[in-house]
């Protein structure tokens, strides 16, 4: 996905992505009803969601750990500009941010 925009984006354009965070929404994440997440199991894996009728209990999801994500981001040739981690509007489950997005820009190389 990233590739992909990078080669459809003007030079010097901007790239905005955000995403469940992945270090705290993972598969094997859960709340404890303290404000706080157990986390059991944190690695690049396909699960499947334990719900009924959602896109993850039928499609299934891969999830990646956050290094992968800013890496394959990087890698694409885009300059990171900045990262933000974007807290719940409902604290009821957690008190942890429940989004993770980043701003990048694609970089001039090569005379693209």
């Amino acid at each position: 996905m990233f590739e992909a925009a990078y080669r459809i984006l003007k030079p010097n354009g901007i790239m905005i992505w955000v995403i469940m965070h992945p270090c705290l929404q993972s598969p094997y994440s859960y709340p404890l009803g303290d404000g706080s997440r157990k986390i059991i199991r944190y690695d690049s894996q396909f699960w499947k969601s334990e719900g009924v009728g959602t896109i993850r209990s039928t499609l299934g999801a891969h999830h990646r750990p956050i290094s992968q994500y800013l890496n394959d981001f990087l890698t694409s040739g885009f300059s990171l500009i900045r990262v933000d981690e974007l807290e719940r509007d409902d604290n009821s489950i957690d008190n942890l941010p429940l989004m993770f997005a980043a701003i990048g820009e694609k970089k001039n190389n090569l005379g693209q």
